[in-house]
């Protein structure tokens, strides 16, 4: 997996892709409002953390960010 991005002073864009499948199919990508962050590491430690389960009716319910 590769961590690639593009960030800026208003905006973060990041993707995780692989060797194989390049940037037409990330795992995972995301466009976050940089002033949010402190820093570029707290702004990559959020988008590499995986989601917390939501519980639904008594199920649990994972949310992603996955691209199909």
């Amino acid at each position: 997996m590769l961590l690639v991005g593009d960030v800026g002073a208003t905006h973060a864009r990041l993707a995780l892709i692989s060797r194989e499948q390049g940037l037409s199919r990330p795992f995972r990508e995301a466009n976050l409002p940089s002033r949010r962050y402190e820093s570029l590491e707290t702004l990559v430690h959020e988008f590499l953390t995986p989601p917390p389960p939501v519980p639904v009716d008594g199920e649990v319910l994972v949310r992603t960010t996955l691209a199909s």
